[in-house]
């Protein structure tokens, strides 16, 4: 219905750890902004492109071997959806951070950290700086 992202899967012995990862989210409440970038490289035809969702809720559960962790409404759960396409060069590096929460009146605290992506140890690119927002969610 597009309102609604479902995420779900297993792997058994996930990361060759013999221990099994199950997961089953749900992902409501898209908001109406989201970063995207698109980044060239130095060599021809190569770029990448990617969109981050974040301040969704999210509702379900992710288990690794007897470990859970549950998502849902009454701990207030948000989620970042990262997707992206592009030709990469043969060797890089992507560093970012994303962080969300809901303050006590409800509003919610977005900070997205710098972008950075090391193409060559010595040539840097800075994408994206900070850039911290309060929304409102949708009640």
């Amino acid at each position: 219905d597009g309102k609604v992202r479902h995420l779900f899967g297993k792997y058994e012995n996930y990361c060759n750890s013999g221990k099994t990862l199950t997961f089953d989210v749900k992902l409501t409440d898209f908001p109406e902004e989201s970063m995207v970038i698109a980044t060239p490289f130095d060599k021809d035809k190569h770029f990448y492109y990617n969109q981050k969702i974040n301040c969704m809720k999210a509702d379900g559960f992710v288990k690794y071997d007897d470990i859970d962790w549950v998502f849902n409404e009454e701990n207030k759960a948000l989620a970042t959806l990262d997707w992206g396409r592009g030709v990469w060069t043969y060797d890089n590096t992507w560093y970012w951070g994303s962080g969300q929460m809901v303050l006590d009146d409800g509003n919610v605290f977005v900070l997205i950290s710098a972008m950075v992506s090391v193409i060559h140890p010595r040539q840097v690119k800075i994408c994206f700086s900070t850039m911290v927002k309060h929304i409102s969610l949708i009640r």
